[in-house]
């Protein structure tokens, strides 16, 4: 191995310390930027343009949506790389018709069905709650004892967190809500997970007692 010094790129994942800055994501921005370079959009119809987009420009930061969360800007970036695309004529800056946020909303709603790049990300951070809650993992028993503790998931706390649990925190309140279990051997909360009502019998319970 070769000892290099924060930050650096790590099976295709900048690993950094301290804050988490946009520009620690500019190699995928660049990507993106680098692979347009090489399209003609001289040649490419409105339709060829949306098959690309839909299905080769939302697909490249997919993997590092799964490792980590980028902030804000940068996936609205990628949003308005993919917008610019969309629009522009001949390399020709034109009227952008529409934001990216309203063609990926579903086409039966008046979009044209692309993926968000924010919504992909929400998407990765719950499957991650997801792999934590099932505990099946080297990670997830990690996670258990570093922050768990013995407590239910939902009500785990940190003082001093990592990026990584604070993206879990984000997202458990949703996805807590959407889960379903069925009853199993150190699997379900008897009291504070959802198993037989759409809500915990702890809150089914205290409210029936007042």
């Amino acid at each position: 191995f070769n000892r290099h010094t924060f930050p650096f790129i790590y099976l295709g994942a900048p690993i950094y310390k301290g804050r988490r800055l946009s520009l620690l994501f500019d190699g995928i921005v660049a990507k993106m930027r680098d692979l347009l370079g090489h399209w003609s959009t001289k040649l490419l119809s409105f339709g060829g343009k949306l098959v690309l987009a839909r299905h080769v420009l939302a697909s490249l930061p997919m993997y590092l949506l799964q490792v980590l969360n980028p902030p804000k800007a940068v996936l609205t970036r990628l949003g308005n790389i993919c917008n610019s695309f969309l629009w522009d004529h001949k390399g020709e800056r034109r009227i952008h018709w529409s934001s990216w946020d309203k063609l990926c909303i579903p086409i039966n709603e008046g979009g044209l069905g692309l993926r968000s790049f924010k919504d992909m990300a929400r998407a990765f951070a719950a499957k991650l709650w997801w792999r934590l809650r099932l505990g099946d993992s080297i990670w997830a028993e990690f996670m258990h004892a570093k922050y768990i503790k013995g407590i239910h998931p939902s009500e785990a706390s940190a003082v001093q967190s990592t990026a990584i649990w604070r993206r879990l925190e984000a997202i458990r309140l949703m996805v807590e809500q959407n889960i379903r279990w069925c009853l199993g051997e150190d699997l379900v909360d008897f009291w504070k997970d959802r198993w037989v009502l759409h809500e915990p019998l702890e809150s089914v319970v205290g409210r029936s007692e007042k």
